[in-house]
């Protein structure tokens, strides 16, 4: 399909990435808990689409299982933090 993203026209990366209004979508309750502030919620939005899933998480976003729970909201923000940190130099 594409290489990144981004790239697909229909993809709602671009969305998320920019937060532009649009009528057709809106932003999802699990991105929006990802952080209050939009420049972080963008960053490890961008961290967690860059790693791709497992078998395993991708059968789980396909039954809808834990998408929207918090726990799972914390384990995604806090491996993307965890990757943001040890990639800011002085920040270990």
């Amino acid at each position: 399909m594409v290489l990144e993203a981004g790239q697909w026209k229909w993809c709602g990366y671009r969305f998320y990435m920019e937060e532009i209004e649009n009528l057709l979508l809106t932003l999802h309750p699990s991105y929006l808990g990802l952080s209050e502030n939009p420049e972080i919620r963008q960053t490890l939005y961008k961290k967690f689409v860059q790693h791709p899933l497992t078998a395993e998480e991708c059968d789980l976003f396909e039954k809808r299982r834990i998408v929207q729970s918090q726990r799972f909201q914390e384990a995604v923000r806090n491996c993307a933090m965890h990757s943001l940190l040890h990639e800011v130099p002085g920040s270990s």
